[in-house]
Formats: C-alpha cells, sequence, structure tokens
C-alpha cells in the first residue's frame, strides 16, 4: 500500500465516510426504476436514507451481546475493505476482509434462538459460497492483467474492460447477489413480500438493523469499487460501465424468478465463474504479449 499523505489520508476518510451514503442514494434510484418498470410511483429517492436515519433515531431494545458485536465487526470490516480499496491497498487482502465481513453477519444471525433468523443465515452462507470464489477470481484478473494486487496500481492501468472484457459477467453476478436481486434474492431482497422469508434480521431492530444496513452497504460499495477500478482512469467510462452493469442487474431483477439455492448456484458459477474462467486466459495473454512487446 502506498503511504498515506495527511491529505490522501483525509480523502480516503472521507470517501469512506460518504460511501454509504452514495450507496443509499443509489438503491433510492434502483426502487425508483423498479417502480418505473412495474408502472408504480415508488418511494422518494432518498427513502433508503430516511429509514436508516429513523432506525438510527430509534430506541434499541435489548439485544443479544454476541450478535450485537459481531453486528459491529460487520459493519467495521466491510467499512474497512472498502477503504483499503480507496487508499491504494492489496485487493486481495481487502476480499479476504469483506469475506470476514459476511461471515460476522452470518454469525451474528446464527447467534439468536430464532428460527427464522438460522434459516436466514444458511441462506446468506449460500449466497458467501456463491460469491466468495468469483470475488477472488476477479482480484487475480486484475493482478495478472496489472502486474500487482495493489488498487492503485490497477487503477493506473490501461481499461480492462477493453483487455479483459468477460470481467463483466463476474462483476455483474456480484453487484446482483450483493444486493440481494433475482435470482439471488434466496436470502433477502429490496421487494416487500419477501420481507415473511428474510430470516437473518428478524432479532435486529432500532440501531442494530441500521449498523446491518449500513454494513451491506459498504459491501455494495465495494463491488462498486470494483467494476470502477476496470476503467478507472477514464471517469465517464467507469460511470457508464457502473450504470450499464446496474441496468442489466435491474433487468435481470424484473424478468428472473426466484432461485433455488442450487439454481442460485449454478448461474453465478456458470456465468461469473465462466467469465472470470476466460478473464484469467485474457489476462495472462495480454500481460505475456506486454512483456514480450
Amino acid at each position: 500500500m502506498i503511504p498515506l499523505d495527511p491529505l490522501a489520508a483525509l480523502v480516503v476518510a472521507g470517501g469512506t465516510l460518504l460511501a454509504p451514503v452514495a450507496v443509499g442514494l443509489l438503491i433510492g434510484v434502483d426502487r425508483k426504476a423498479n417502480a418505473a418498470v412495474q408502472l408504480r410511483v415508488g418511494p422518494p429517492v432518498l427513502q433508503p436514507l430516511y429509514d436508516v436515519t429513523k432506525l438510527l433515531a430509534k430506541a434499541s431494545a435489548g439485544s443479544d451481546r454476541v450478535a450485537a458485536g459481531l453486528l459491529a465487526a460487520h459493519l467495521v470490516l466491510a467499512a474497512g475493505s472498502f477503504a483499503l480499496i480507496l487508499a491504494g491497498g492489496d485487493l486481495l487482502v481487502a476480499v479476504l476482509v469483506l469475506g470476514a465481513a459476511n461471515l460476522s453477519f452470518i454469525l451474528a444471525a446464527s447467534a439468536v434462538e430464532s428460527p427464522f433468523a438460522q434459516l436466514g443465515a444458511g441462506r446468506e452462507l449460500v449466497v458467501l459460497v456463491a460469491t466468495e470464489p468469483l470475488l477472488i477470481l476477479v482480484v487475480v484478473a486484475y493482478a495478472l492483467a496489472a502486474g500487482s494486487f495493489s488498487s492503485a496500481a490497477i487503477a493506473a492501468g490501461s481499461p480492462y474492460m477493453v483487455a479483459v472484457p468477460t470481467l463483466a459477467l463476474p462483476l455483474a453476478v456480484l453487484l446482483s447477489a450483493t444486493l440481494r436481486k433475482s435470482p439471488f434474492d434466496l436470502a433477502s431482497s429490496h421487494h416487500g413480500h419477501q420481507e415473511l422469508v428474510k430470516g437473518s434480521t428478524t432479532e435486529m431492530a432500532g440501531g442494530w438493523l441500521a449498523i446491518a444496513e449500513l454494513g451491506h452497504w459498504y459491501e455494495a460499495a465495494v463491488i462498486l469499487a470494483l467494476i470502477v477500478l476496470a476503467a478507472a482512469r477514464l471517469p465517464v467510462v467507469a460511470a457508464a460501465l457502473v450504470a450499464a452493469l446496474y441496468a442489466i442487474v435491474i433487468v435481470a431483477d424484473n424478468t428472473l424468478p426466484r432461485a433455488t439455492w442450487r439454481a442460485a448456484l449454478a448461474i453465478a458459477w456458470a456465468v461469473g465463474g465462466g467469465g472470470a474462467a476466460i478473464a484469467l486466459v485474457t489476462a495472462v495473454l495480454a500481460s505475456t504479449k506486454g512483456a514480450m512487446g
């Protein structure tokens, strides 16, 4: 990781603090887009931020100490993963930290006696099994193309969507799974009818539920940062890439039904894993060609 001067450290800290706000706004736009597809008005764009603010203001009932500690760890680790990418750190370490954050949330849901919470934790574990290998493959593909695991070195490299176009497939799967959209909404979803099966947060309320939500927003921020890294030198192209993948995810969410856990794993590994495997080969060929040139 490149040593940070005070100004750079301030930028990283500010960016880390503002990341969930940006993700909350993006989720608000997402809900508006979904409502438009379904011919509804939909909630205000700022509604996700309103909801989290109201939850933080509510007095939380007594919570299991173990679950509360794990929820706090989930938020801190997810925020740390994003900060590590923003600071130009090791991308592989950032992904492993994000995996630890996901595991902390799963353990928090499992720590209570509610059968719904434990069922939700099991479903969250399936999503983790589907996405964590894809995250590592994406990072390795970036490293092969850039010659380094450093996010700073990757961001300074050439646009990888041109050299390694199939990276878009695992990144789209990761974005869809992180936002819990069809067909990866077996654990939870933004759709109201799925609140009945969103067991992982059954015993969470008030501030603790807000902390869980903020942790998930940081997870989404990490995936969005990985997408931006594909064309970080060209901000307009990076923004267009985020918009394009988000549009694909929204279309899939409104056209595909909820999948079983077996189907979700098969889709993730077939589409995302296949694209990542091709990306690895393409990255090796590109790096070999660059070395020979």
